[in-house]
């Protein structure tokens, strides 16, 4: 599939590659993370916050992180937080 397109790149990278990651992310169109296997890495995480489109196999830590942004974002605990408050305050 790849050999006959010209924007398309496959990378496998060390794992200590971070900044070679980052770069790629950033320049990146949409960043695919197509594991078999996947503990939870932050690669899904890191390109959803530099805000591109990912497509991620439905494996661990990545579906996860798909939802990240309604899971682990301070906006969502500080939500939670007023929520009760809220209630606390409604319940007097």
């Amino acid at each position: 599939m790849t050999a006959e397109e010209k924007d398309v790149f496959v990378l496998n990278l060390l794992p200590d590659s971070h900044r070679e990651v980052n770069a790629f992310q950033r320049g990146a169109t949409v960043v695919v993370q197509k594991s078999i296997r996947e503990g939870f890495g932050l690669v899904v995480s890191e390109a959803m916050w530099k805000e591109k489109p990912v497509v991620g196999a439905n494996v661990g830590g990545i579906r996860r992180q798909i939802r990240v942004k309604h899971r682990y974002l301070i906006t969502r605990h500080l939500r939670d937080y007023l929520l009760i408050i809220h209630k606390i305050l409604s319940a007097s």
